[in-house]
């Protein structure tokens, strides 16, 4: 064999083998797992900006790309899981183009979800916290105040200091609240919280006639595929989006009188599950009690695992106590 023919059969074996292992790459990601980059501190503790985290496309069932097709998981989504999905107010656009969120699934279909003084409740149970969960804090000192080495110290590096009289504000959990709170300078702490019935216009499902805020929610029916709401003025606006954008239908509504598809409905079934998604840093997500359910196409993947994780606010170095590590 000529040196010339070796060296095109050299760089065949080449061609097939990178082409071999893209294929393999594109089976793990598309089937199996990929890695995902925590952008914001809305799941703060529980994951942090710079944590590079495992998504898991088994337990749900991966999407087949451009199908809108599933094939089944092993497993459902639970109460609590953390959550890779699509961003459901992308209109416009193919799903699988829209920006990824990750969030904590607090409700399933059929549950009823209420939100009272911050407190999460489940059909009228309290849900389950996370010992992650954190809340922004109204802390009041002395007017000296809390040192800058104390609070690098305590690591709080999300609030600071809103007036002169000692008083700060900090996004913290339950035990760093408490932690503070033993400080001697320190005379009281309490979670912020909105005024009951006080409107906030962009908060699901934002309509004048429902006064909800991030504080004070709901109740609100999470549907699943065959359950059936009335379909009243009062009601409407909860479900409106999912009944047009989700499940294409036209809606128009007189009085208190709603016509579906140009028909008069009493009520509408639903042809799909719905979820109730939140941040685990609850004062400062972006999430469903902004811009409401999340359809179960609009599911992406279940993060199982931390990886590696890199503090981008300071110098790039690493949070070695961060890796690999699971995520509840």
């Amino acid at each position: 064999m000529s040196r010339l023919r070796k060296k095109k059969s050299l760089l065949r074996e080449w061609v097939n083998a990178i082409l071999l292992a893209l294929v393999f790459v594109a089976v793990i990601r598309i089937f199996l797992a990929e890695a995902y980059t925590v952008p914001t501190p809305s799941m703060e503790k529980t994951l942090l900006p710079g944590d590079f985290i495992l998504i898991s496309k088994l337990n749900y069932g991966p999407r087949l790309p451009f199908t809108g097709l599933r094939i089944p998981g092993y497993s459902t989504i639970q109460h609590n899981d953390v959550v890779v999905f699509n961003y459901p107010l992308e209109d416009g656009s193919s799903v699988e183009m829209h920006t990824h969120y990750i969030k904590r699934c607090i409700a399933l279909p059929g549950d009823t979800l209420e939100i009272k003084k911050g407190r999460v409740y489940i059909n009228s149970i309290p849900a389950t916290d996370t010992e992650n969960l954190r809340f922004n804090y109204h802390i009041k000192t002395s007017k000296k105040g809390l040192s800058e080495n104390l609070l690098d110290s305590l690591g709080l590096n999300e609030g600071g200091k809103i007036s002169k009289n000692g008083d700060y504000s900090f996004s913290l959990t339950y035990k760093e609240a408490e932690e503070i709170q033993k400080l001697p300078n320190v005379f009281h702490s309490e979670i912020f919280c909105e005024k009951q019935g006080q409107y906030a216009d962009y908060i699901f499902p934002n309509a004048e006639t429902i006064h909800w805020n991030t504080d004070w929610f709901g109740p609100l029916f999470v549907p699943g595929k065959g359950d059936s709401v009335r379909l009243v003025a009062s009601v409407l606006p909860l479900y409106k989006r999912v009944i047009e954008e989700y499940e294409h239908n036209q809606v128009v509504s007189r009085n208190d009188s709603v016509f579906i598809n140009r028909k008069y409905s009493d009520y509408y079934v639903f042809k799909a599950d719905y979820y109730f998604m939140i941040g685990d840093n609850r004062h400062n997500s972006s999430d469903s009690r902004f811009w409401g359910f999340v359809p179960k196409d609009h599911i992406v993947r279940k993060a199982i695992a931390v990886l590696f994780s890199i503090n981008k606010s300071g110098k790039g170095t690493s949070r070695w106590g961060r890796w690999f590590t699971g995520i509840k």
